[in-house]
């Protein structure tokens, strides 16, 4: 199973759990800090943990999340443990304020007056599928989206 963490600034945590459910009803594993992190213990020391089980990090795009010494850090952590990144846009940013390690990637947008959610998610499912080709199936709105041992045999 894909296993997924979630990056994203404070201020977008509507869409980060919009989406967090979306992974979830896909029966797609996410590492959310809403959820991962027990009281008590060290916070940042918690989130390079899951960084570090994750197959993929997911980085919510917004001016606050490219802004955040926090997601930078954690951005630079995946980078360190050779994690892919995939760039969602949750809010429009100017691209020249987002960081060099970001905007060589090729993002997948909400954002947009003509994004509809469901088919950005699609196209975000779709990527990760393509990354792991391996994965036996995965399931997009209740129906069979892909499965690679056919496509193996």
């Amino acid at each position: 199973m894909t296993h997924l963490f979630i990056s994203y600034s404070r201020k977008d945590t509507e869409f980060a759990r919009r989406l967090t459910e979306s992974f979830v009803a896909q029966n797609m594993e996410t590492w959310v800090d809403w959820e991962d992190i027990p009281p008590t213990v060290d916070w940042m020391k918690e989130i390079e943990r899951g960084i570090e089980e994750a197959d993929i990090f997911v980085f919510i795009v917004s001016p606050d999340s490219i802004c955040s010494s926090v997601c930078a850090e954690e951005v630079a952590h995946a980078i360190k443990n050779g994690k892919r990144i995939t760039p969602v846009v949750a809010r429009e940013v100017d691209m020249k304020e987002a960081p060099a390690t970001l905007t060589h990637l090729n993002w997948i947008f909400f954002s947009r007056p003509q994004d509809k959610f469901e088919d950005a998610f699609e196209k975000l499912v779709t990527s990760f599928i393509n990354y792991f080709p391996g994965e036996t199936e995965a399931v997009l709105s209740g129906r069979l989206l892909f499965d690679a041992r056919i496509f193996h045999e």
